[in-house]
Formats: structure tokens, C-alpha cells, sequence
């Protein structure tokens, strides 16, 4: 069967909108990867070649999933970008929860090496 030309629009349509979304997680500072389950579709944000990506998987148990199993969206089946759509949310969630454990562990790291420091310049009689 051929691909009708309203088909073919749309699917142009929808990458253009998932480009546009992996855009915005990239604007909006990511630290750390995080991803979402959608059903047996999930999707993600990650470190992908020094560029944080927006990434699907599926469809696969989220216990059996592998690295190899992760794709930029544009590179997924019609079935999984449509299934992981309405997850968008859900990850933007993870991601803002992600991001503020690492804020405080950031916090502890900065005062342990603070103290650190500090430690060494009182035995060295700075």
C-alpha cells in the first residue's frame, strides 16, 4: 500500500513537533538523564554524542531495557512515537525531580570540599 500524501504531511509534521520538544528539554538545563514509562513505550532524555536527546524505546518491559534499545524520537516506529506522546509531560516532571536531587547533592559536595580545603589550610598554618 502506498503512503497517502496527508499520511506523508503528518509524519513530516510530527518529527517537526518532536524536534521542537527535544529543543525545549535541551533549553531547559537537563544534569542528569531521566525517562518515563509510556505502557511498554518509554521515553527519556539523554547524553547522546555531547548532546542531551530526546529518546524512545519500546515496545519492551521497562526491566529488560538495554541502551541498544534507546533511539533518537525520529529514528522510532510511527508506533512508538505515538504511544510515548503523551508522556511528554510526565518526563518534564521526572526531569525537574531528577535535577533537584542532584542540586542537593551538588550542595553537599561543594561544602565537603569546602571544609576540605579549608582543613589543609589550617595544617599548613595559612
Amino acid at each position: 500500500m502506498m503512503i497517502t500524501d496527508s499520511l506523508f504531511q503528518g509524519l513530516e509534521k510530527l518529527n517537526s513537533l518532536l524536534l521542537s520538544a527535544e529543543e525545549f528539554f535541551q533549553s531547559n538545563r537537563t544534569v542528569v538523564p531521566a525517562w518515563v514509562s509510556a505502557g511498554e513505550h518509554h521515553l527519556g532524555v539523554f547524553k547522546l554524542k555531547g548532546k542531551w536527546r530526546l529518546l524512545a524505546a519500546g515496545p519492551k518491559p521497562a526491566d529488560e531495557l538495554e541502551d541498544d534499545d534507546w533511539r533518537p524520537i525520529g529514528e522510532c516506529s510511527v508506533t512508538t512515537r505515538l504511544a510515548v506522546i503523551d508522556a511528554l509531560d510526565q518526563l518534564q516532571v521526572e526531569i525537574a525531580k531528577r535535577n533537584s536531587e542532584v542540586e542537593a547533592d551538588v550542595a553537599a559536595a561543594c561544602s565537603a570540599i569546602s571544609r576540605w580545603i579549608e582543613s589543609k589550610k589550617v595544617a599548613r598554618g595559612a
